[in-house]
């Protein structure tokens, strides 16, 4: 196999991260993915399942007032806790009464070698609550373990106080942020600025991608609701809300998935097909694949400086992520300069100060100019950990998405021999990750590996692949074949991923190969504005002060005698469709051009629909829009194109999906076309209508009923249709586009039917 991770050009394609297959044969449909960013919204699922949905922007809450643990308590009214005798006590009395002299008392020892970590914890907390002016420690000594009691000076005591109550007692403020067009980091770092904190202050969950409107989880210590919502009002196409304090602070990873709304448009197929197609997804299901947002969008793919980092080849990593792409701006002119040679790192980092480019190309550059030209290694270790985990996350990826192909052209979905599967009934098509103290027994307590016998009794459904690293137990069949196979090609082994060094070493994790989406439900409808979004935000809904309907799968009105469109008793009921022109002057929208014209693109990936990469994938063929800035919110407001057209078909869908799940991943399943940002705007340009109808003219490209392809050899099939897949419903324009009473929020769309 001709696999290697290194490729020549600088758009990658799906084929080339590994991204072939499909899980299932129900034939696929046309539709344009994110024609515009209001057409993707993601709220969070929290911990407890809960969906975040910004609804509060007015409430300031108090903090609430809290016990103070630490403050002084006689010790005749507390209990020693076992481990501290009356021996004990005595020398601790002793020790205060010399608190006056100038002589250095002796510090008290107290065993504690047999001692549990609680119960160690609880003597501490005696001796702070019991004793004022004493400090408690805990020392090895002669391979002994000792609590080391000692008198505290003024400053020591009030730095173990401060020590003390930021760890149990300090509360951090948690709220909802919601953005637009806008990747996570760039929010957070915004954000971290006004308030003039380090970014690393401000917690959340999981990334969420740029190109949409998003809504997620986030904490922050220190900082008053007031401080916060003022800081937060200065910066464009951000909001936050929905405030409260919380005891602990979000960990990256504290969520249960993701709920997404998605408007596919100019959508060609038959109502019934397209029913049947998402219906197929429900049941079956799509390959788990990592979707193309984790490779990176510019020029140095993040999977290919994965590589270069496991091989320790620091320079080529470091000229990777330095790579000029051809966007001709300022920042790449700077970065093309230096790759050859004509400036320094020094002068290059100077002129990415000068057009406001301070992300990762600049750390690497200001790092060479201080540490010397040749100390690759040493610029590498200025990157944030994280940003470096995610080359090396995106290595493991790609190779994910290789192996999971090979096996489904070669052996279809059976369930195998040898095959992993998870123990965890919570892992539900997600992913679990490993930790740096995870070893191979502890592994076992996540999978199993299958015998023979129980193949019968295993769906495909609860097979779990590794995303190979050091402590991961691998399957015994051809999956661990085929990643030693794709390893050797690329000049590394599976003993790579545990690195000399260890902040490039990668634990690994298990992936479910087959992820179902939840709770789906579409609809179809109709649009003749394509400047109008098709599904009102959290932001909109605030603006208009309306309650969104939740979608109902199948939920869809009739378009009956030819011409006429039959109006709806509930359309002006279902606000999560398409708001009305009038409303729509101020409400969130896109910026001028859907920003399409970015200054720079992110050095490491941004998942496009879920949290724990960094970089996205602008689009350049966005439709034209007409909008302008609330000079309250910061957010856009779209305005109406004017003009009667022809009415347009779009697909409204909803479902949820587990942490790490790629929603473009089901969508390349239901409509079997390729997801890259680049290729679907592509279709948005003028000279694309051709090219269109040629992929639709074309269709022995797509799985049909009467093909057997092995990605689909255990699902059901699904009756297909004898309908034109470019028929659609004729409708009266005057009765699409007709403009409503302002009070009665009416929707410029009709629904078609399923049926």
């Amino acid at each position: 196999m001709n696999n290697s991770a290194s490729v020549s050009h600088d758009t990658l394609s799906e084929e080339d991260v590994g991204i072939t297959e499909f899980s299932g044969n129900a034939p696929g449909f046309f539709g344009i993915i994110k024609q515009r960013f209001s057409d993707f919204l993601v709220n969070e699922i929290d911990v407890n399942g809960e969906e975040q949905h910004l609804t509060d922007l007015k409430s300031m809450p108090k903090c609430p007032h809290l016990d103070d643990d630490t403050n002084d308590v006689p010790a005749s009214d507390l209990e020693p806790p076992q481990g501290v005798g009356s021996e004990i006590i005595e020398k601790i009395q002793k020790l205060l009464a010399t608190s006056d002299s100038k002589d250095c008392a002796e510090p008290v020892l107290v065993p504690v070698t047999d001692i549990s970590k609680e119960r160690r914890a609880a003597i501490h907390k005696y001796f702070n609550k019991a004793y004022k002016g004493l400090i408690s420690s805990t020392v090895d000594e002669a391979g002994q373990k000792y609590i080391k009691v000692t008198l505290g000076s003024e400053v020591g005591l009030r730095r173990e106080k401060k020590r003390r109550t930021a760890q149990h007692l300090r509360l951090c403020l948690r709220f909802l942020m919601y953005k637009e067009n806008m990747d996570t980091m760039e929010a957070v770092s915004r954000l971290a600025a006004k308030l003039r904190i380090n970014v690393h202050k401000i917690n959340y969950a999981g990334t969420k991608d740029r190109r949409a409107k998003t809504v997620q989880l986030m904490s922050v210590s220190d900082i008053t609701p007031e401080r916060l919502v003022a800081a937060a009002r200065s910066i464009p196409r951000v909001m936050v809300g929905n405030l409260h304090y919380h005891r602990h602070h979000l960990a990256l990873g504290a969520l249960a998935g993701n709920a997404f709304t998605i408007v596919l448009r100019e959508v060609k197929g038959d109502d019934a097909a397209i029913a049947s197609a998402v219906a197929s997804v429900g049941r079956s299901g799509a390959i788990n694949y990592y979707g193309m947002q984790r490779f990176g969008s510019r020029a140095g793919h993040t999977h290919v400086v994965g590589r270069y980092l496991l091989l320790a080849q620091w320079q080529k990593a470091v000229e990777t992520i330095l790579k000029p792409s051809p966007l001709g701006d300022a920042k790449n002119a700077a970065l093309q300069q230096w790759h050859d040679k004509k400036i320094s790192a020094a002068q290059a980092a100077r002129l990415l100060e000068t057009c406001g480019a301070r992300g990762n190309e600049h750390t690497l550059l200001r790092a060479l100019a201080e540490l010397g030209d040749t100390d690759w290694l040493g610029a590498l270790n200025r990157l944030p950990r994280n940003t470096r985990t995610l080359y090396l996350y995106a290595y493991q990826s790609y190779l994910w998405n290789k192996v999971v192909s090979t096996r489904i052209r070669t052996h279809g979905l059976a369930v195998l021999p040898g095959d992993l599967v998870s123990v965890r009934e919570s892992l539900q098509g997600g992913e679990v990750a490993m930790s740096e103290e995870s070893s191979s027994a502890s592994a076992g307590q996540l999978v199993r590996r299958l015998e023979e016998h129980q193949i019968s009794s295993t769906d495909i459904k609860q097979v779990v692949i590794p995303a190979v690293g050091y402590a991961v137990m691998m399957p015994e069949n051809d999956v661990t074949r085929w990643y030693k196979e794709l390893l050797a090609e690329d000049g590394l082994s599976l003993a790579s991923f545990k690195h000399q060094h260890k902040g490039y070493a990668v634990c690994g994790a298990y992936r479910a190969m087959l992820v179902v989406p939840k709770n789906l439900s579409h609809r179809i409808c109709y649009y003749t504005d394509p400047l109008l979004p098709l599904v009102p935000s959290d932001a909109d809904i605030l603006k208009t002060s309306k309650t969104s309907v939740p979608l109902e799968e199948n939920s869809t009105q009739a378009i009956t005698n030819g011409s006429t469109c039959t109006k709806s008793s509930n359309i002006l009921e279902n606000h999560d469709i398409a708001v009305n022109a009038e409303l729509q002057q101020n409400v969130s929208g896109e910026m001028e051009g859907g920003e399409q014209k970015e200054k720079s693109l992110k050095d490491a990936t941004e998942n496009d629909d879920k949290p724990s990469s960094r970089n996205s994938n602008p689009s350049t063929g966005d439709v034209p829009e007409k909008n302008h800035i609330d000079s309250h919110t910061g957010l856009t407001s779209e305005k109406s194109d004017e003009g009667a057209r022809s009415p347009i078909k779009a697909l409204v869908l909803r479902f949820s999906l587990p942490p790490a799940a790629y929603a473009t991943m089901v969508l390349r399943e239901l409509l079997k076309m390729h997801t890259g940002a680049q290729f679907h705007a592509s279709l948005n340009t003028p000279s694309s209508g051709g090219s269109r109808k040629r992929l639709l003219d074309h269709s022995e490209n797509l799985p049909t009923e009467s093909q057997d392809p092995a990605s689909s050899t255990s699902l059901s099939q699904v009756s297909g249709t004898e309908n034109s897949p470019d028929e659609t419903p004729s409708c009266d324009v005057a009765s699409v586009t007709k403009k409503p009473k302002m009070e009665d929020c009416d929707l410029t769309v009709q629904y078609a039917s399923a049926s």
